[in-house]
């Protein structure tokens, strides 16, 4: 009898290393409403790399493992 609310379990997309080669314009991280989105990305750069390098070597997607 638990009831959960998950907020943006991606972090913005940061979990799916849209933001390892920079901002992309036209995306939450370019808008100054929501700079932290680009702070945080920028924070957890390595960590998402790490991310990305299992994705690669097992073949699932960021997302996926993200997820799980």
């Amino acid at each position: 009898k638990l009831g959960l609310t998950i907020w943006s379990p991606l972090a913005s997309g940061i979990l799916t290393g849209k933001y390892l080669n920079g901002i992309p314009e036209n995306s939450r991280g370019s808008m100054k409403s929501l700079s932290w989105v680009a702070d945080e990305a920028q924070k957890t750069k390595a960590q998402v790399q790490t991310l990305k390098s299992i994705s690669d070597k097992s073949g699932v997607s960021m997302t996926h493992l993200a997820l799980g």
